[in-house]
């Protein structure tokens, strides 16, 4: 993530130095600009939604107690939640619409598979 801020970061413009009080050291203000860092944070949401379900029925492959799964199926579908609630521009009933369809993904998952490993 700060590999991306760093992307948005432009660098002052003269005029723009501040001294610290006491240090005498002048310090910078960074200007970040909107469009690249909604671009980044596009890209970030997109990667983590792609991640999220490959990783969750990874997981669940492996994961031998239905005890567990089921606690790992209500741990990515928060995650998956709060991606969607801060990396789009979803509405609450549509991040609350695709949560509860990934959730049923998951579990269907659940019940049809057996455990070969």
């Amino acid at each position: 993530m700060g590999l991306m801020v760093d992307l948005c970061k432009q660098k002052p413009t003269s005029g723009h130095e501040e001294s610290v009080a006491g240090e005498g050291k002048p310090t910078y203000l960074y200007h970040y600009s909107g469009r690249k860092l909604r671009f980044a944070l596009d890209v970030f949401g997109s990667a983590a939604s792609s991640i999220i379900p490959i990783v969750s029925i990874i997981a669940l492959f492996f994961v031998q107690s239905l005890l567990r799964r089921l606690v790992l199926v209500c741990v990515f579908s928060f995650l998956f939640s709060v991606f969607m609630s801060v990396a789009t521009r979803a509405r609450r009933i549509e991040v609350f619409g695709a949560t509860a369809a990934f959730a049923s993904v998951q579990v269907v998952f659940i019940g049809t598979t057996s455990n070969i490993a």
